[in-house]
């Protein structure tokens, strides 16, 4: 039963250090990511430094996938910014929609088409 207090504690560090003001939610996860480490490392011992390595690789691929989304989708906010979508769309939306259930009909249809054709 000991044994699991020191995994526990981890929810603590986070809240308690973000709630308490002592640092922020990134820096709380690096407190709690380092402390993990440590403590797998030396109280469990099921982490050993030759296994670092392919733990880090697979932390940056897994990461890499995060921010090259973020990349794509910050491009097409520039894009669609320099082609005024948003003004077409609200012209659209003024101009040819006459009831607020068409205009949900049109919303609905819309994410139905995005959510499928993937």
């Amino acid at each position: 039963m000991y044994e699991t207090v020191p995994a526990l504690i981890t929810p603590i560090i986070i809240i308690g250090g973000i709630i308490s003001g002592f640092f922020t939610a990134t820096e709380a996860a690096a407190v709690a990511s380092l402390y993990t480490l440590l403590i797998s490392m030396f109280f469990y011992k099921t982490l050993k430094l030759s296994d670092m390595p392919k733990i880090l690789m697979d932390t940056l691929a897994l990461s890499s996938l995060s921010l090259f989304a973020l990349a794509a989708a910050s491009a097409l906010g520039e894009l669609m910014s320099y082609y005024q979508l948003s003004t077409m769309a609200q012209d659209f939306f003024v101009n040819n929609v006459w009831a607020k259930w068409v205009f949900i009909l049109i919303i609905i249809a819309f994410f139905l088409f995005v959510g499928t054709s993937w």
